[in-house]
């Protein structure tokens, strides 16, 4: 295995921290870890080298063949020698890669499947490479460049494009706020959704906002917490960012991604909804039936301290805000009318989350 040096020891450490906290084991556990992926035998090893030879290329200079070797050697040594899930080394490798330039930060992982077995990986389908839009892009174009009527399409960053592409029903947002209890201002919803543009504003006390209401966005986009990597959702949070300070003259916003999803974690279920936007600093969002106005979600949103590990005060008993969702957008006045007529799946994946789908039953 060739080794990989980091420019400076400071990146090292901050790897081991990032790593430890994600999966949550010993800090001489993720030593040992970065130590072997990186090609070293010892964390005393790792530290010689650093300073004293020339630095590696990171994985942001290198070309996508490269790239995925140095990942595949990374999650031969997490499966191999530390015994990890091949779909968490996976997920691993390219969330959390030792050799990326980026300052490594915790990402979001299922503990409880760290280390099962792979016979039983229910994440088949979450192959090398498919966070990284170089690679679906140029999958996407495999597939799509010799069907006809495509002649001409520019196929260029057609990963990002497809994601932010779906349809927007920003009433059934308002809707959904208002069953939840928020005493909305009718006055303020956009019937057409732009994006960019507020679809509506929640009011707020005016300790928060001198105008005492803060814009709502909405996006198609689905963001996965913690994704660090996830340029699109950067784009999207830059752009309502900019919207908020041009409409309101602060940076206090609601942001609600395209689909809401859920984790178990301690055996109670969380539901994910979004961010908000306070005094120039994101804050992810769980939601719960308690929350029923915009001082109630910063709050909760401000004091969450690990999205890994949230209080159970923040917990979606039997999941009803999710659920509330799926049937104020399907108009079911009642839970027993609703559960006649459809069902909820859910499709995870490494970090534990759920985005969670609507499917109607068989007649």
């Amino acid at each position: 295995m060739t080794q990989f040096i980091a420019t400076d020891h400071k990146l090292a450490r901050l790897w081991v921290d990032a790593c430890g906290k994600s999966l949550g084991i010993e800090r001489a556990e993720a030593a040992a870890m970065y130590a072997n992926m990186c090609g070293f035998r010892t964390w005393d090893a790792v530290t010689n080298a650093i300073g004293s030879r020339q630095p590696s290329v990171p994985d942001e200079q290198l070309e996508v063949p490269e790239l995925m070797a140095r990942r595949e050697s990374y999650i031969a040594v997490m499966v191999d020698v530390f015994a990890l899930n091949p779909s968490m080394a996976i997920h691993l490798a390219a969330n959390l890669s030792p050799s990326s330039g980026m300052v490594p930060k915790a990402i979001s992982i299922d503990r409880s499947a760290v280390h099962s077995p792979s016979e039983d990986d229910d994440m088949s389908l979450y192959m090398p490479g498919i966070d990284d839009p170089r690679v679906t892009d140029a999958m996407l174009k495999d597939l799509l460049s010799g069907m006809p009527g495509l002649e001409g399409i520019d196929l260029e960053n057609l990963t990002d494009r497809m994601r932010i592409s779906h349809p927007v029903e920003q009433g059934i947002f308002w809707d959904y706020y208002s069953d939840m209890g928020f005493d909305l201002d009718e006055e303020t919803y956009v019937e057409e959704y732009e994006y960019g543009f507020p679809s509506f504003f929640m009011p707020c006390s005016p300790e928060i906002s001198e105008h005492e209401e803060v814009p709502v966005f909405l996006t198609s986009l689905t963001y996965t917490p913690l994704d660090h990597r996830d340029q699109m959702a950067d784009e999207v949070r830059r752009v309502m960012l900019e919207s908020a300070l041009e409409h309101t003259g602060q940076d206090t916003l609601l942001l609600c991604w395209g689909q809401m999803q859920q984790k178990e974690i301690g055996g109670k279920r969380f539901t994910y909804a979004g961010q908000i936007h306070h005094k120039g600093a994101w804050h992810d969002l769980l939601l719960n039936r308690s929350l029923d106005s915009f001082d109630k979600l910063l709050h909760a949103a401000t004091t969450l301290q690990d999205i890994n590990e949230p209080g159970p005060e923040l917990q979606d008993k039997g999941s009803e805000c999710a659920i509330r969702f799926f049937m104020v957008q399907t108009q079911c006045s009642n839970s027993a009318e609703f559960f006649k007529e459809y069902t909820v799946n859910s499709i995870g994946g490494p970090s534990g989350w759920s985005v969670m789908l609507l499917g109607s039953k068989s007649k």
